[in-house]
């Protein structure tokens, strides 16, 4: 039995592939001085954690990976928003192939989907012809629920932390893109 069980219960299950955004009290900023111009694209930068079957396969100590794993220092709504997208199109056709930038950093996410599984891959982009360094499958729906609950979090916290920017566009933009593919998702 592992931490946290109680007896007779099934053991918890780790996820094949999590992502995970936050940022630090200075990254509020932005959100909180922002003035409502539609066309503004918030400056939002915080840290990346992306989990492969319940471990960041980073090494704290590499450029600008904290000491949880974490990528720091990535603008968040450009980021979400294509890996929402991308996610989105590889719902509508198999087998396709999708890689998403973890913008301003040497590491790139890559989607490969065939059928109703999606091999996920983390490779850094500095490395050309290294091996990934992660690599996990996971069901299509299950894939399209992480990312549209996680881009639903963030995009949670700036309106809660500032109600003006429900007016903004490139945040309206997100907030599209993860409605389309929270409606993929059966269940």
């Amino acid at each position: 039995m592992t931490e946290g069980e109680r007896p007779g219960s099934e053991p918890r299950r780790v996820p094949a592939f999590t992502i995970r955004v936050g940022y630090e009290r200075w990254m509020k900023t932005p959100i909180l001085e922002y003035q409502g111009d539609p066309l503004y694209e918030i400056p939002i930068k915080g840290h990346i954690q992306l989990e492969f079957e319940g471990r960041s396969p980073l090494q704290p100590g590499r450029h600008r990976v904290q000491e949880n794993g974490a990528i720091g220092s990535v603008p968040v709504v450009p980021f979400l928003w294509d890996v929402v997208a991308s996610c989105r199109r590889l719902s509508q056709a198999s087998p396709s192939r999708e890689v998403v930038r973890v913008m301003t950093t040497e590491y790139s996410l890559e989607f490969e989907r065939d059928g109703d599984v999606v091999v996920v891959r983390l490779v850094a982009t500095d490395e050309p012809g290294a091996p990934a360094l992660a690599e996990t499958r996971v069901g299509t729906q299950e894939l399209n629920k992480e990312i549209a609950e996680a881009a639903s979090v963030v995009l949670g916290r700036i309106r809660v932390l500032n109600p003006e920017t429900r007016g903004n566009l490139p945040l309206k933009g997100l907030a599209d893109s993860i409605e389309a593919l929270s409606k993929s998702v059966v269940g």
